[in-house]
């Protein structure tokens, strides 16, 4: 039992000097699937810690595998977990730490959103087209959204874009431009696929 709590000892001494932050608080944690079980990769997912007493954040960019260790200065701890990938649902939870260590394991609920994808194109009443882009026109102003939904993706390159929506009725937008998408509402109750294409038209 000795040799375990040496080895322990030892391996969060190491994790001291590798963690980015300051502080005597080591905030370390795996992420999982809450309904599998499964690691998460942090491929899409950004791990925020906050020490809000002293106005002290430290974040960890998206990266390999599912663990993140960090530092930080006071034992009152906000731990914020962001999917930019929109599969899994915003986690954030307070702690006070007992001690020196925090360890969480963090369980991401899946959203089971469907990803939209397609392209963007205006009809001019010559037939649709890509919507261009830099021309000083509609395609520099023009800016479509889903809601509720994710982050929109969007090559501009050949006004392509994908994005996460529920399966629900979704409501389609366009800003900055008098051209409206021709159809202004997606019904997407009861889908079931885990991908569907769609263009969305501006007219």
């Amino acid at each position: 039992m000795r040799a375990v709590v040496a080895l322990v000892c030892v391996l969060l001494a190491s994790c001291k000097g590798e963690a980015p932050g300051d502080g005597g608080i080591l905030v370390t944690g795996r992420l999982v699937d809450d309904e599998t079980g499964r690691p998460v990769p942090r491929t899409t997912i950004y791990v925020h810690a906050f020490s809000d007493a002293v106005r002290k954040q430290v974040s960890l960019d998206p990266g390999e595998g599912s663990e993140f260790s960090l530092r930080l200065p006071t034992r009152n701890v906000r731990l914020r977990v962001a999917d930019i990938g929109d599969e899994y649902a915003l986690w954030e939870r307070t702690f006070t730490v007992d001690g020196d260590i925090l360890e969480q394991e963090v369980r991401l609920k899946p959203l089971h959103w469907i990803r939209l994808h397609g392209r963007i194109l205006v009809d001019d009443g010559t037939g649709p087209r890509p919507l261009p882009r830099g021309d000083g026109g509609i395609g520099s102003r023009a800016m479509v959204s889903f809601s509720p939904g994710g982050r929109m993706h969007e090559d501009l390159s050949d006004s392509s874009y994908w994005v996460r929506v529920p399966r629900q009725r979704v409501r389609v937008s366009c800003l900055n431009s008098a051209e409206m998408p021709t159809e202004r509402e997606i019904d997407l109750t009861g889908a079931t696929e885990v991908e569907r294409e769609y263009d969305v038209i501006l007219r």
